[in-house]
């Protein structure tokens, strides 16, 4: 795997997908952290500070800011992802209460339904 796609919203799930993804990024050339804006505020520095612990670590490393607009969560990370070329997709899964996840949905459940490129998913 060349490119691997992390999405990225701060949360320790995200932390621990990205974690638990360790030995594809190891071997991986470029990396895209993937963040929507317009879904949940995404705290910056913590961003920033992830782009670069990449960066000098030696990934190509690139920060990708995207709106879902009308889209779900899923499908504009997938879209990011897929337009950007991404090999695989690292998420963190089940972010949220069984409740809301089945009352709302959830980002989990559809990227488990509509996948259309391989996706690591690590709670």
């Amino acid at each position: 795997m060349d490119t691997i796609a992390v999405a990225w919203d701060g949360s320790a799930t995200a932390a621990r997908a990205l974690s638990c993804a360790r030995f594809f990024i190891e071997r991986a050339t470029k990396v895209q952290v993937i963040s929507i804006t317009d879904d949940k505020e995404i705290d910056e520095a913590n961003r920033s500070l992830l782009i670069s612990s990449l960066t000098h670590s030696g990934f190509e490393v690139e920060g990708v800011s995207i709106q879902a607009g009308g889209e779900t969560a899923t499908a504009a990370i997938q879209s990011a992802a897929l337009e950007r070329k991404a090999d695989l997709l690292v998420a963190g899964g089940f972010g949220h209460s069984r409740l809301r996840e089945f009352i709302l949905g959830g980002v989990t459940r559809e990227l488990l339904v509509k996948a259309e490129l391989p996706v690591l998913l690590a709670h």
